[in-house]
């Protein structure tokens, strides 16, 4: 069963492991793809990391290839999203994550640290740290003001172009 294939890819309690399942739809896929995120946390898994491993899987792509600046990847991982305001919170979030390890790894604070400041998101340090480096304050600025143009250009009714001109502004 789905059930018994889960608890083989990543240590999860029973109650865990349903809501899972439960809050992928049994969609498989994800179920794969949030247990390799989620095999690496050193913590106890609560519903919380869940969600937030499971809220990010379907822009993960287009996402990892912005954070990475591998602008080739982003722009051909660019496909039809309905919810651009969810993807630019999205972007927010990270972006405020990426700044959180750059800060702290400017200030020379140990991985455990980092990790305890990332707090539900504390899965993902290991994309972080080798990407923080290239969110400095300003950068984070520049991006974040070309995320509120292009969220001002969505809701004025603009919808073509949006996301490749973020990639290029990236």
């Amino acid at each position: 069963t789905a059930f018994t294939w889960l608890k083989t890819k990543v240590k999860l309690s029973d109650q865990m492991t349903r809501f899972m399942l439960e809050r992928a739809n049994y969609d498989l896929r994800l179920v794969r793809d949030a247990a390799m995120k989620l095999d690496i946390v050193k913590t106890e898994i609560t519903s919380a990391t869940i969600s937030a491993v499971l809220d990010e899987q379907p822009k993960l792509s287009f996402v990892d290839a912005l954070f990475a600046l591998d602008k080739k990847s982003a722009m051909s991982s660019i496909t039809g999203y309905e919810d651009l305001d969810q993807l630019i919170g999205l972007l927010d979030a990270r972006l405020e994550l990426a700044g959180t390890v750059h800060d702290m790894q400017l200030e020379h604070r140990p991985t455990p640290d980092i990790r305890k400041a990332l707090g539900k998101m504390a899965w993902y340090i290991d994309h972080l740290v080798p990407i923080a480096k290239h969110y400095n304050h300003h950068r984070r600025l520049s991006i974040r003001r070309h995320l509120a143009e292009i969220d001002e250009l969505q809701r004025s009714g603009e919808r073509i172009g949006l996301l490749e001109s973020l990639v290029l502004a990236w």
